[in-house]
């Protein structure tokens, strides 16, 4: 949101939001394909990992 407000048009604003985008959505797809069962310590640790697990489960 604060990355959209110091921009003055819509399509810079877009350019700002996009890596931020990128960073939400590549965990997710990294964890998509792994199962439950599959899930080790390691996983855990990670502190942006741990929010897409919590969901997941």
């Amino acid at each position: 949101m604060s990355a959209s407000i110091i921009s003055k048009t819509v399509k810079e604003s877009q350019n700002n939001i996009s890596p931020i985008t990128m960073l939400v959505i590549l965990p997710a797809l990294f964890l998509g394909g792994t199962g439950l069962h599959e899930l080790t310590a390691k996983h855990f640790l990670i502190p942006i990992f741990n929010i897409f697990l919590s969901l997941k489960n």
